[in-house]
């Protein structure tokens, strides 16, 4: 069997990164061959590289025609793209591999998807959703095409999968809830006890308004200010945009937020330093199911996160962290400070947490995907 994978990047963030641990996982457990057509580039591509050949979407360079061969086309009226010819040169090599199905990582590939199927034909696909509705919206036009394509959706969470369903209207029949999935024993290594006078609340993932850096800030304010006596470390793990930069730094500073709060960038092994924390607090406007939450708890972390616009609530519900209204700082506050003070629970939070994180284990979830690859491509 043979796969091409599709990804809509290669930065080093939470889709890209799965979709390289789940082809690694399949060269190493099972006898199926890929490839792979990114979208973009970035910070992992040197790693994809090294799995399997690698397509690019757009080209790289656009040669620009020898002057002679633009003169010519010129004098007979050849109009002739650069961008479409690399299209189409790069759609029959693809149709050329043979491919046994095509298998889009996030609603960002959806249109790929949807063009590749038009040129290689009855080839059965499936677009692995990892986004909720602030992003699936933008794509809306696709999601007609893909069902008529015959593809097959996996969600990562019941909320991405009633995003699908209710916002647009795929049919629940063809629709596959798998969670995502990290890789524990990866992650316990750097598993650790803890001795520390402060106690670190983590914040982590590229610094964007999605994530809700800003209401981080805004709950290490009101933490400080209700509750100087507590010794609160506030530390956000992930990439700063340059364009956001300097308002972080303003805020921090502004808000007497300085040895309070800190922004360390991103790190290419960031568990070291997950493993510092005393609870993890995802502060997501909008999070279908996110890695580092499951890094967290599986270093027997408890996690605090709002109860709506983020799956893994599904994960934390009432025995590995606390699960607060969205957008009441005022409640996060407060479960700070009842985790600070009530060490016992804490502890039995994180205890639970790394439990159920191994149900979320690379080994459980990529066999749940293979099985459904296997399905579609035998039946």
């Amino acid at each position: 069997m043979k796969i091409l994978f599709i990804g809509h990047d290669a930065s080093r963030t939470g889709a890209p990164i799965l979709l390289l641990n789940l082809m690694k996982w399949i060269k190493v457990n099972t006898d199926i061959s890929f490839d792979l057509l990114l979208l973009d580039g970035g910070q992992l591509e040197n790693e994809f590289n090294q799995l399997s050949k690698v397509y690019y979407y757009r080209p790289q360079k656009v040669k620009r025609p020898r002057y002679l061969v633009r003169l010519l086309h010129k004098l007979l009226n050849i109009k002739q793209n650069p961008i479409e010819k690399y299209k189409f040169k790069l759609l029959q090599s693809l149709n050329d591999n043979n491919y046994d199905l095509i298998y889009g990582n996030t609603i960002v590939s959806s249109t790929a998807i949807n063009e590749l199927l038009s040129f290689i034909k009855n080839k059965p696909a499936i677009i692995h959703v990892h986004e909720l509705n602030d992003l699936t919206s933008i794509f809306k036009n696709e999601f007609d095409k893909l069902i008529k394509n015959n593809v097959q959706f996996i969600t990562v969470s019941n909320l991405t999968k009633r995003n699908l369903i209710e916002n647009h209207n795929i049919p629940e029949s063809i629709i596959s809830l798998i969670y995502e999935y990290i890789d524990i024993e990866k992650v316990l290594k750097y598993k650790q006890t803890l001795i520390n006078e402060k106690f670190v609340v983590h914040g982590s993932g590229l610094v964007q308004i999605r994530k809700g850096y800003d209401i981080f800030i805004s709950i290490a304010k009101r933490a400080k200010t209700k509750y100087p006596e507590i010794p609160f470390q506030f530390r956000w793990i992930g990439f700063i945009p340059n364009e956001l930069d300097f308002y972080i730094k303003n805020d921090i500073e502004q808000a007497g937020l300085n040895n309070y709060v800190h922004f360390l960038g991103s790190f290419e092994n960031p568990y070291k330093k997950y493993a510092e924390s005393s609870v993890f607090l995802m502060t997501s406007r909008q999070d279908p199911f996110p890695l580092v939450c499951l890094e967290h708890a599986a270093l027997q972390k408890p996690i605090i996160c709002f109860d709506k616009g983020t799956g893994i609530s599904e994960f934390v519900e009432k025995d590995s962290g606390l699960v607060v209204p969205y957008m009441d700082t005022e409640a996060v506050v407060d479960a700070l400070v009842l985790l600070f003070t009530n060490k016992e629970l804490t502890d039995n939070f994180g205890i639970t947490a790394s439990k159920k994180a191994l149900e979320y284990d690379i080994n459980n979830q990529a066999t749940k995907i293979v099985d459904l690859i296997n399905k579609l491509v035998n039946n």
